[in-house]
């Protein structure tokens, strides 16, 4: 015990022998760029009077090198300030830095104290007051800010530049502060593009930043594709408008599509959307001629026309003793049909056929023809086009409306009776006639053949009337017994 004792004694004998310094060192930034002087201020504090010599030293990442050496003497409890001379930051300090601050005794450092570390840069610090722009092409746009040094500190003499689609321009400065006017040129691609700003000082401190700007596409033009130029009716054409931007790039913007036809009447409008297929079908009896087709969007507008070809058609058709006759083409026509009947008498019969597109009308073959049967053909006529719908029968010709077919005869009393006065006054007055053997007969003979004719073709009125009679005889007949 009294051994521990006797040593602490020793301790606080050999402690209280020791004087010590307080030494402060500091710089008056954190950081410093490129040619920035730098400022260290140090003071001491030291329990006893002292004699000796301070060294500073400059600790970097590549430099280490003592810059300040100078006889001190510093009297005991009093804080001496010690005036050291500024230095500029060069590229060899770059990265953080501290001082080391030595008292030398005969050649021997007594004491030894580090400073704060601070920050040797070569970056500047661009702040645009708008980091995205919204612009349109052919603008003018104006970019403002402030540069700074790394220490937020404003330099004097920093120059800057503006990069833009591969082309530099110079920006004005002043004081830190930068203006830069840049011209958006007329075709430019839409979407987004960046401004970068570039900053520069000559001790070599440089800054970028970049700037968004979006370039809102501007519809320059329109465009219409056709798959075809002319057509037939029932065909298909396909129309493919294009919206182009200031850059011919392709536009989704819906656009207006209107057609025409040749009179000016609107066949359609509508909105579409553009870079895409639109099909129309050509009526079957759409007028012929040209067509128009108009593309448009608020000023702009491209027309393009295709022309619908002429079509002059009948069809014709055999139902019921009756020939159809339609119009399937795109023109009024206008023109004769011969129809030809073969049998046991051949008929001609010439039908003036007027029908608008689309229209028809019915020829009653029965009141041309006498009762009989017939094949019915059509006249060639290689000015026409006729299509004939029928079956289909093996090695018939193509003019054939109808093979075989009986017909009644429908005709006009008066035409019946002429048509069999003709047939008997050709048999009893001819050479070989029952009047040329006796001429004697020959007015009793008209009387009777007259008579007969009418007889035989007003057979059914006649039997009609008498039934007509017996029956009012009937209805009268009880009556009598009143």
């Amino acid at each position: 015990m009294s051994k521990k004792i006797l040593l602490y004694s020793l301790l606080l004998i050999l402690l209280s022998s020791i004087s010590f310094a307080l030494i402060d060192i500091s710089t008056t930034q954190n950081t410093y760029n490129l040619g920035n002087k730098i400022k260290v201020q140090a003071s001491i504090l030291k329990e006893e009077n002292f004699d000796g010599i301070l060294s500073l030293t400059l600790n970097c990442k590549n430099k280490n090198t003592q810059f300040f050496l100078t006889p001190i003497s510093l009297q005991s409890n009093f804080r001496t300030s010690v005036q050291i001379p500024g230095f500029s930051a060069d590229d060899s300090m770059l990265g953080n830095c501290s001082i080391r601050g030595v008292l030398l005794k005969n050649d021997e450092a007594i004491e030894g104290y580090y400073s704060n570390s601070f920050t040797i840069s070569n970056k500047l610090i661009i702040e645009p007051f708008t980091q995205e722009i919204e612009t349109t092409p052919g603008d003018i746009i104006t970019i403002d800010g402030e540069i700074l040094y790394a220490s937020g500190n404003t330099p004097s003499d920093v120059k800057m530049t503006s990069q833009f689609n591969e082309k530099y321009s110079s920006t004005k400065t002043l004081n830190g502060d930068f203006t830069s006017i840049i011209k958006i040129p007329k075709i430019i691609k839409s979407g987004e593009h960046t401004i970068t700003l570039e900053a520069f000082d000559s001790n070599f401190n440089r800054g970028s930043a970049p700037i968004t700007i979006n370039i809102i596409p501007q519809p320059t033009r329109i465009e219409l594709e056709l798959t075809k130029q002319s057509l037939n009716p029932k065909e298909s054409v396909s129309f493919h408008p294009i919206l182009l931007d200031q850059n011919n790039d392709p536009l989704l913007t819906p656009i207006e599509l209107e057609l025409k036809n040749p009179t000016g009447i609107k066949i359609f409008k509508k909105t579409v959307d553009p870079n895409t297929d639109i099909e129309h079908i050509i009526g079957q009896f759409d007028t012929p001629g040209t067509y128009t087709l108009e593309a448009s969007l608020e000023l702009l507008d491209t027309t393009e026309s295709f022309a619908v070809l002429t079509k002059r058609e009948v069809k014709i058709t055999y139902q019921g003793d009756s020939v159809n006759v339609e119009n399937i083409g795109n023109i009024l026509y206008d023109d004769d049909l011969d129809f030809k009947l073969d049998g046991d008498k051949d008929y001609t019969i010439t039908e003036k056929i007027t029908l608008e597109p689309g229209e028809a009308t019915t020829i009653d073959l029965t009141k041309e023809i006498e009762q009989g049967e017939y094949d019915i053909l059509l006249e060639d006529d290689n000015n026409q086009t006729v299509t004939i719908e029928k079956e289909i029968v093996e090695e018939e010709k193509s003019n054939v409306v109808a093979s075989q077919v009986k017909l009644d005869d429908n005709r006009p009393a008066p035409v019946k009776v002429i048509s069999g006065f003709s047939k008997l006054t050709g048999a009893v007055i001819g050479s070989d006639g029952l009047i040329a053997d006796h001429p004697f007969m020959a007015p009793a003979l008209l009387v009777l053949i007259i008579l007969g004719i009418v007889t035989y073709y007003n057979r059914g009125k006649v039997k009609n009337l008498l039934n007509k009679e017996k029956e009012e005889k009937i209805y009268k007949w009880p009556h009598h017994f009143d």
